[in-house]
């Protein structure tokens, strides 16, 4: 990177390019499950079509039965549900766009080998956190950190997670225990 040929701006778009089409896994994962047990709660459905436009053809309904038995009988499960029922197409593309952001920001630390409890980090953990708090349920420190373990624990959200950049998982993780660390201060 130092060689003064290196087109590192180049370099940046291109892997920013290529981390868009991987986030779209995971903004799909956090979104329209979500969406998606709405409709089961009698929310509004958006069409499959609708769904595939915005996050490039994820499925919702393979994790419909899985997220109800995992977190159906949480506040925080009734909550997302309240929210999420009266997104439009262009809130769920507004949301898409927000993580993707986050996302590129983290995977770019990573690239730059900033440790996941450098105060960078953690601003990209509580970014992350807020927006959870924001689009779905009230996600104070402690929850955000069992989410985290989840994200190296579970293997569907490790897999969106390192189909984005292998390691992101766990650094993920712990840029959000350090943040929590941080906020308990």
């Amino acid at each position: 990177m130092s060689d003064p040929a290196f087109a590192r701006r180049e370099v940046l778009h291109q892997q920013r390019s290529a981390l868009k089409e991987q986030i779209l896994r995971l903004e799909a994962m956090l979104g329209l499950i979500d969406a998606t047990l709405v409709s089961l709660e009698g929310g509004i459905l958006m069409t499959k079509e609708e769904m595939f436009e915005v996050f490039d053809d994820f499925d919702p309904s393979e994790h419909e039965e899985e997220a109800k038995e995992r977190w159906g009988h949480t506040d925080a499960y009734k909550e997302s549900a309240r929210r999420t029922k009266a997104y439009t197409k262009q809130d769920w593309e507004r949301f898409k766009a927000e993580s993707d952001e986050i996302t590129a920001a983290v995977a770019s630390l990573m690239d730059e080998g900033v440790p996941p409890s450098d105060p960078l980090a953690m601003d990209q953990a509580e970014r992350h956190r807020l927006q959870i708090d924001r689009w779905f349920y009230p996600c104070p420190h402690p929850m955000h950190v069992n989410l985290g373990r989840m994200y190296i624990t579970d293997p569907g959200f490790t897999a969106t997670y390192e189909k984005i950049r292998t390691g992101m998982a766990q650094y993920l993780c712990d840029a959000i225990e350090a943040n929590a660390t941080r906020a308990a201060r």
